[in-house]
């Protein structure tokens, strides 16, 4: 048997066990794709490829350094007792009690937009009855503070939460190109909650159901640690390839076996498995741009935070720029060897 063609064979059989196994559902990670990838083309060009050890750390601040502290509103015991027409006279008599004080995000964003509520209102009443001009007056400063210091609760929420940090920074999974799991829902999400000042009237209830959806996908942390691992390993295969490549026999674009099983390679690992997982991480990216962006123009959010979201926008620039150049230094080797990325 001609020593191509075991070669051939050596490198096509792993592949036509990790389709059977694909098919069962039990597709390998995206950074099992990438070494055996690397190591199909070193066993071609009869190299040696050093390991890619890629850092997915996503070194996400911490929450001290997130954290909003919010200003404390008291109101005297006249006052209080000269409010209990008022609604706002039961939301603070709540927020006095052991269970007021000990409310999750998602809690004190609702008791703080219906204390801002509340206040306007009972400003509204006591100004129509003109019964405690001054009394309006003090209840109308403090409506002004509680509906900046909102914002603040909000952006507590989108930075310190325990979900949506696990969100920002943890996944264990990668980006497959086939189902990822939650990952629309997600984005959705994500959307929701950095519109929650403007949506009016929700609940605990809808806010936490947002915040686990976010939770349980993952999808920025994912998409992130993707994309790391994508640069680790193309770029090394970018500053390896060239020079083996280059010493491939294409005499007059006449592609040469060698070439042929390259071409091979090329095309089951990476056009079947590892682009398509690019393409899905750009359209996942895509979709939450928007959102990013608006949390980047927030005056709300904390530069860390911001910092944070910038630091990944880079990486994201810098894996597209790297799978770039991988797929140009194929186009340009399939070009001299007059080769279609297909394998034969």
């Amino acid at each position: 048997m001609p020593k191509t063609l075991l070669t051939f064979l050596k490198i096509l059989l792993p592949v036509v066990a990790v389709l059977i196994l694909n098919g069962c559902g039990l597709a390998p990670p995206l950074t099992t794709d990438l070494e055996e990838y690397a190591s199909r083309l070193a066993r071609v060009l009869d190299s040696s490829f050093p390991d890619v050890g890629s850092d997915t750390t996503l070194p996400y601040p911490s929450r001290q350094t997130l954290f909003n502290p919010l200003e404390e509103a008291e109101i005297t015991l006249p006052d209080f007792y000269s409010i209990q027409s008022c609604e706002l006279g039961t939301l603070v008599a709540e927020r006095n009690t052991t269970l007021g004080k000990q409310q999750d995000a998602a809690a004190s964003w609702v008791y703080e937009s219906a204390l801002v509520t509340a206040l306007g209102n009972c400003v509204k009443k006591l100004k129509q009855t003109d019964e405690n001009p001054s009394l309006a007056n003090r209840l109308d400063e403090l409506r002004a503070m509680k509906a900046t210091q909102l914002q603040k609760v909000w952006a507590n929420l989108i930075q310190t939460s325990t979900e949506t940090r696990q969100a920002f920074s943890q996944s264990k999974e990668l980006i497959t190109a086939g189902n990822n799991r939650d990952a629309e829902s997600g984005i959705n999400a994500l959307a929701w909650l950095t519109t929650l000042p403007d949506a009016g009237n929700v609940t605990s209830e809808q806010i936490n159901g947002q915040l686990k959806i976010l939770e349980s996908s993952r999808i920025p942390a994912k998409v992130w640690k993707s994309q790391k691992v994508f640069s680790a390993h193309l770029s090394a295969l970018n500053r390896l390839l060239p020079a083996p490549l280059a010493d491939i026999n294409c005499d007059n674009g006449k592609a040469s076996e060698e070439a042929e099983i390259l071409r091979n390679v090329f095309y089951l690992f990476f056009i079947e498995r590892i682009q398509p997982a690019g393409s899905q991480l750009n359209q996942y990216m895509y979709k939450l741009q928007p959102t990013l962006n608006a949390l980047q123009a927030s005056p709300y959010l904390s530069e860390a935070f911001k910092d944070y979201l910038t630091e990944r926008e880079l990486e994201f620039r810098q894996y597209r720029e790297v799978m770039a150049e991988h797929i140009g230094l194929w186009q340009n080797f399939l070009g001299r060897c007059n080769l279609s990325p297909q394998a034969g």
